[in-house]
């Protein structure tokens, strides 16, 4: 009951998060004993809650490098460990963890806004302290 209204289960988001956790398991199974939680020993809602709790911390980051870093990361270590992909919600935009699409799920951050281009590289400013503009032509001395 949310909002004392009993709304329907959202079933695109509980298969979602049922996905997202059998596919990256070993995370989220190791992150749960971790904390001392054994998954399969809670009932279905509250391991739901868990693992919600679990994609919704994994998505936290502070750029979009940020979370493509962690998910390369990860890629090779599934590869090593376990032989097989691991599947991130950032990998592809066709990826089955697409949440844009779904009716009832979070919207992953972009990794650059839309419209935006790179800047081109500017050198930094040669600075030499014995010259009466130590900063060049383009920046005055500082204040004495």
């Amino acid at each position: 009951m949310v909002g004392r209204a009993v709304l329907g289960t959202p079933y695109a988001g509980v298969f979602g998060l049922l996905d997202w956790a059998t596919d990256n398991w070993p995370y989220v199974n190791g992150k749960a004993i971790y904390a001392g939680v054994y998954l399969l020993e809670l009932d279905a809602s509250d391991m739901l809650d868990v693992v919600h709790y679990f994609f919704e911390e994994d998505l936290r980051a502070s750029s979009g490098e940020e979370l493509e870093a962690i998910s390369k990361v990860r890629q090779t270590i599934y590869q090593m460990l376990y032989k097989k992909d691991y599947k991130s919600i950032f990998t592809s935009p066709e990826s089955k963890y697409n949440m844009s699409t779904a009716s009832d799920g979070p919207v992953p951050p972009a990794s650059t806004p839309p419209g935006t281009e790179r800047k081109s590289y500017i050198p930094p400013t040669q600075f030499d302290p014995d010259t009466p503009a130590p900063f060049g032509e383009k920046i005055d001395a500082p204040l004495q």
